[in-house]
């Protein structure tokens, strides 16, 4: 039902099983992994986020974030337009930002920040930032 993108920076120590760290690619994500710095122990990945945590929290089943920064999608990829330097511009970025209605616009919320909150450590703390088109859902979800 959800197959949103997301980018995720992980620094974990240690690299995902399958060869390039995700599931096979969707229509709406790539689901690899982008960037690897082997020495630092950081990863950049282009995935499914509610797969790529729910991988991270079969990992560190107690958490591993001491904080998360979110920028969810804002659902505004329905063949809008808005005014960018004087001209209109579409502000369709993607599958991954379309919505699909109020009520699974927010599941989605509240499934993204449920296994936020299993990856988090006890003390974690978790930004999320958004317009006013998604900004009230995301508080009603938390």
């Amino acid at each position: 039902m959800f197959s949103k993108a997301v980018e995720v920076i992980y620094s974990g120590g240690f690299d995902f099983d399958s060869p390039n760290g995700a599931s096979e690619s969707t229509s709406t994500s790539p689901n690899c992994r982008v960037i690897s710095d082997h020495a630092r122990g950081l990863y950049l990945y282009q995935a499914n986020c509610l797969e790529l945590l729910d991988r991270i929290v079969e990992k560190h089943p107690q958490g591993c974030f001491d904080m998360i920064f979110a920028d969810p999608p804002y659902f505004l990829s329905n063949g809008g337009v808005t005014c960018q330097s004087g001209r209109m511009v579409s502000v369709n970025k993607g599958a991954w930002d379309k919505s699909q209605g109020t009520e699974l616009n927010h599941a989605f919320n509240v499934e993204w920040l449920k296994r936020c909150q299993r990856a988090l450590k006890p003390n974690g703390t978790l930004w999320v930032s958004g317009t006013m088109h998604i900004i009230y859902s995301i508080g009603l979800a938390m």
